[in-house]
């Protein structure tokens, strides 16, 4: 239950403070792609997916130490 709590939290985490993160850039990184078919725009975050769950993957690892 407190390894759920944790990665619930940091999730929030993410999510609460996205707009920070894009204003670095976070979101519009190479290998990051955007397809446009008339009105419809698809953003697909592959890089910057890969980055924050290696971000989230240390700081488990971190954390289950103990």
């Amino acid at each position: 239950m407190k390894q759920f709590l944790i990665l619930f939290g940091s999730l929030l985490a993410i999510g609460v403070i996205w707009p920070l993160l894009s204003s670095l850039g976070l979101g519009s990184l190479p290998g990051d792609l955007l397809l446009q078919m008339g009105n419809l725009k698809l953003y697909i975050h592959i890089t910057t997916s890969l980055i924050l769950s290696l971000v989230l993957l240390a700081i488990w690892a971190l954390l289950k130490r103990e």
